[in-house]
C-alpha cells in the first residue's frame, strides 16, 4: 500500500508541473480504481495545501480525459460520480482554506458531479455572509450544473446584514438572457431584485445596481438603436462602469492582498479595514 501511495502522488505532482499525460497513465494501468480511490481519498484529507490542490487537479484532468474518450480512464470515469472522491471533494466546501474551497467548487462543476448540487447549496448558506467573494464561482458551477433555486439564492443575498453580500448579487444578475422563451421572465425578476437593490442602504450596491440596471435596459432595446447610436451608448455604459467602484475590482484587489499577505482565510473586520484604505487611496467616499 505504501509503493502504491508514493507512486500516485509522485505521478500526480509530476502532472501538475508538466500536464504530462503519462503520469495519470502510470497510475490508472498500475493499481486497481479501489485502490485509487482510497489514495485519492487520502490525499484530499491531506493538512498540506499543496497536495489537495495537485489532487484535485489531477481529478479535473482523469474526468476531462474520460470526456474525451481515452480508453485506459474509462473505469474511473464511469464510476467516479458514485465513488467516495465524490464525497470527499465535497467535504472541501466547508474547509478553513478559501482556496482549497475554491478548488472543490471548480472540481466538482468540471467533474459534472450533478449530484454535488445539494452540497453545494449548503455551502453557499455556510459562505454567504462569510466570504461573499466565493460566490460568483459557486454560482457559475451551480448553473453549469443545472442549479434550480437561483432566485432563492438571490433573495437570499439581498436579505443579507452583510453590505459585501447584498453587493455580491449584483454580480449575479447578468445582462445578457441565453434563453428567449424565458426572456421575458428573467427581466422581470431581474429588474425587481435591482429595483430593491438601487435602494439599499450602501452607497456602493446602489451605484453599481443602477449601473446594472442601464445595461440590462440598453440590453434589450439595442437591437432597435441605429448602430452609430448603439455603439455611443455601449461606450458609454463601459466607461461608466469603469469609473465607479464596482465589485469585481474589489474583488480581485482583495484577492491580491490575501496572496501578498499569504492569508487562507480571513475575519470580516480585515475586508473592512481593507476596504476603508482601498476606497481612501482610490479618491472614494463611504456617504
Amino acid at each position: 500500500m505504501e509503493k502504491s501511495e508514493e507512486l500516485v502522488q509522485r505521478n500526480i505532482q509530476h502532472y501538475s508541473y508538466t500536464q504530462d499525460l503519462d503520469s495519470l497513465l502510470n497510475i490508472v494501468n498500475t493499481i486497481s480504481f479501489s485502490k485509487f480511490e482510497t489514495i485519492l481519498c487520502k490525499l484530499l484529507k491531506s493538512p498540506d495545501r499543496e497536495i489537495v490542490s495537485d489532487t484535485c487537479f489531477a481529478i479535473r484532468d482523469l474526468i476531462v480525459c474520460y470526456s474525451n474518450r481515452y480508453d485506459e480512464f474509462a473505469e474511473f470515469g464511469k464510476r467516479y460520480p458514485e465513488s467516495l472522491i465524490v464525497k470527499t471533494v465535497e467535504i472541501l466546501l466547508f474547509s478553513e482554506n478559501r482556496n482549497t474551497v475554491r478548488d472543490a467548487i471548480y472540481t466538482l462543476g468540471k467533474t459534472y458531479s450533478y449530484n454535488s448540487i445539494p452540497a453545494l447549496n449548503k455551502a453557499f448558506y455556510h459562505l454567504k455572509d462569510t466570504d461573499p467573494f466565493i460566490l460568483s464561482r459557486l454560482f457559475c458551477e451551480m448553473t453549469w450544473l443545472g442549479l434550480e433555486n437561483f432566485w432563492e439564492l438571490i433573495d437570499s443575498m439581498i436579505s443579507s446584514h452583510n453590505d459585501f453580500t447584498r453587493w455580491a448579487a449584483v454580480q449575479e444578475l447578468p445582462v445578457f438572457v441565453d434563453e428567449d422563451c424565458e426572456k421575458s421572465i428573467i427581466l422581470d425578476e431581474k429588474s425587481k431584485y435591482l429595483e430593491l437593490l438601487k435602494q439599499d442602504s450602501n452607497k456602493f450596491v446602489r451605484i453599481e445596481s443602477e449601473n446594472r440596471y442601464k445595461m440590462i435596459e440598453f440590453q434589450t432595446l439595442e437591437q432597435e438603436l441605429p448602430k452609430k447610436e448603439r455603439n455611443k451608448r455601449r461606450k458609454e455604459l463601459e466607461n461608466e462602469y469603469k469609473s465607479i467602484l464596482n465589485f469585481d475590482s474589489l474583488s480581485l484587489n482583495f484577492s491580491q492582498y490575501l496572496s501578498y499577505k499569504k492569508l487562507n482565510n480571513y475575519m470580516m473586520s480585515q475586508l473592512e479595514e481593507f476596504f476603508d484604505y482601498y476606497i481612501y487611496f482610490n479618491g472614494f467616499h463611504r456617504t
